[in-house]
């Protein structure tokens, strides 16, 4: 198969997919609307349930939480996960400082 011949295809495509379950949390949430920002969470927390270190799911969860629905010790603790990780990309770090969250 094609995963045999190249094995290293397997890991791209997984972290395509995970991010794609935290990029349209983000954009379900950013939306306005309550209902869509309620089910954000739920891809938001696929994307954690498939890589609890994905650093965009991490950073959106904590914004959504503090933000939409001001949830502020449900945010600090995705905030302190923020920060353990090893080289957060660098425009969450942005995202999430102009914000006040870090």
């Amino acid at each position: 198969t094609a995963y045999e011949i190249m094995p290293s295809l397997v890991g791209s495509e997984m972290c395509i997919r995970d991010r794609l379950f935290a990029h349209r949390g983000w954009l379900l949430a950013i939306s306005g609307d309550q209902q869509l920002a309620e089910l954000s969470l739920i891809s938001l927390d696929v994307s954690l349930e498939i890589n609890p270190e994905d650093p965009y799911a991490i950073a959106y969860k904590a914004l959504i939480e503090a933000i939409i629905f001001e949830k502020m010790n449900s945010s600090e603790k995705y905030v302190e996960q923020f920060k353990s990780l090893p080289n957060p990309p660098s425009e969450l770090v942005e995202l999430l400082r102009s914000e006040g969250l870090l």
